[in-house]
This record gives C-alpha cells, structure tokens and sequence, in this order.
C-alpha cells in the first residue's frame, strides 16, 4: 500500500499523499496512472555509503534536525542505483540525516525538494569525497566533473 502511495505522489507530482484527498481519483483512475509506473524506482539498490569523521557541508547551509539534541560526530552520504529521481545528476549522493543532496559532477548542494543549489562544496573536498566513492566501490560511474 506504502509503495502505491508513493508512486501516485510522484506521478502527480504531489508534496504528500494527504494531497490526493482533494482530487478526485478512484480506482480505475489509479490503475491508470500506475499502470506503467516502474515500481522498482522506490526500491532503489544501495550503491554505497561513505561516512566522514568531519562534516564537508558549508557554513551557512540550511540543514534538518528531526531532533536538536541529536548530535553527530561524522556524516553518512547514500548514493543508490536506480535512484527514483535523478536529480540533482544521476547518480546523486544523500545526506538523510541533514536532508541535503549532492551533485556528483560538480558538488553542489540541494534541500530538500529545492531545484536551485543553496551552496558548493570546496573543490578540494569535493574531489576527496568523489575519490572516497571511487575507493568505496568500482560499480558506480560518476557523471563527468564539471567544476
């Protein structure tokens, strides 16, 4: 039921399923929409994760707390294959903790569902942590640099 949810908030580009409730779709209207909706995007397959003893996100950066009594010492940044969104690059780096995207061509950052980046990486700390992703695994092919 979940991955029904989830696939109906993104093929009518919803911000939540609660938005659903003021359309007015049935059954047969569903079935139609996700009738060819590749399912397997909201399963995607876990690449890596690279975990940093200091944080690489910029000053300034406006970051998620669920909690403000959670502290970190380091990050977790995900990169998945098969990744339902392929934005900001294809793949993209996850920090779920913070909320943030990365871009893997060129190390811009995105909030949560914001299209324009809210700050880069350094460029010295963007090039460790792509070379920190390529020591991690050889299965994954970055999107070209283009810093």
């Amino acid at each position: 039921m979940r991955e029904i949810e989830s696939a109906l908030v993104a093929v009518l580009d919803l911000d939540q399923i609660a938005d659903i409730l003021a359309r007015d779709i049935d059954a047969q209207a569903i079935q139609t929409l996700l009738g060819g909706y590749d399912f397997a995007k909201l399963r995607p397959e876990k690449l890596c994760e690279i975990v940093l003893e200091e944080s690489i996100i910029p000053e300034g950066v406006p970051v998620y707390l669920t909690e403000a009594e959670i502290k970190l010492q380091g990050e977790i940044w995900v990169i998945h294959r098969n990744d339902a969104d392929p934005f900001p690059s294809s793949p993209h780096a996850h920090n779920y903790q913070q909320r943030l995207k990365m871009h893997l061509g060129n190390g811009d950052l995105y909030t949560h569902k914001q299209k324009q980046p809210c700050r880069r990486l350094r460029k010295s700390v963007f090039l460790e942590f792509r070379e920190r992703v390529m020591q991690r695994t050889s299965s994954i092919v970055l999107p070209p640099l283009s810093i």
